[in-house]
């Protein structure tokens, strides 16, 4: 687990929440949450110290200490946990660049930006589906059985990101359509350029 990833995104939003868990304490700036594994029992000026604040900028952040959890699963298995196919493409939207993913509840966007503090990981990791007792999409990251962190997909569709996403396919259709037919020009070409060839070697024989 990359600890500097994790100070950017909280400095970047200016947004730290520190809760406790049972084995031990986790770190988010709202969005995502990522588990503090060995390290001590950290504070408000603990915090501030690791992720390089200093005292004077303080004031400009919400931080938070929480008791308990949020409601979302934190244990390493969940028996209704779904693993994702990963996207081959992101998005850029609103100044963000997301990875959609197909869930059972239809696409769902993450923020790229909360999986750099995954970086690190040996073996990769994998991403899950979660589902709230009220029915809410989350996203759990995995590394084999262990649980890094969960992420809250980002709320970008709404009737203009889907025309947007409309408009994109139809010109992505077209210009698919414009090289297959210049690919297929070229092969006429060559096929063209080919039996000239052929002709020519029969007259010189």
């Amino acid at each position: 687990m990359k600890i500097k990833s994790i100070a950017s995104i909280c400095k970047n939003n200016k947004s730290v929440i520190l809760y406790e868990g049972k084995s031990c304490q986790w770190i988010s700036d709202g969005a995502a949450i990522y588990p503090l594994f060995g390290l001590p029992k950290m504070t408000k000026e603990n915090i501030f110290t690791m992720f390089d604040v200093p005292e004077e900028k303080q004031s400009g952040f919400y931080f938070d200490s929480k008791e308990e959890l949020p409601s979302f699963c934190f244990s390493d298995a969940d028996g209704g946990e779904r693993l994702l196919d990963r996207a081959t493409l992101s998005v850029c939207a609103k100044g963000h660049v997301v990875e959609p993913l197909k869930t059972s509840l239809g696409i769902a966007f993450i923020n790229e930006k909360y999986l750099a503090p995954f970086g690190d990981c040996v073996n990769g990791f994998e991403l899950y589906e979660r589902v709230t007792k009220s029915g809410q999409v989350y996203i759990a990251v995995k590394e084999g059985f262990i649980l890094l962190g969960i992420i809250m997909p980002y709320d970008l569709v709404n009737e203009e990101f889907v025309n947007d996403l409309n408009s994109l396919f139809q010109l992505s259709s077209v210009a698919l359509a414009n090289k297959q037919q210049a690919e297929r020009e070229k092969e006429r070409q060559r096929s063209l350029f080919a039996a000239d060839n052929d002709d020519e070697e029969d007259e010189e024989q």
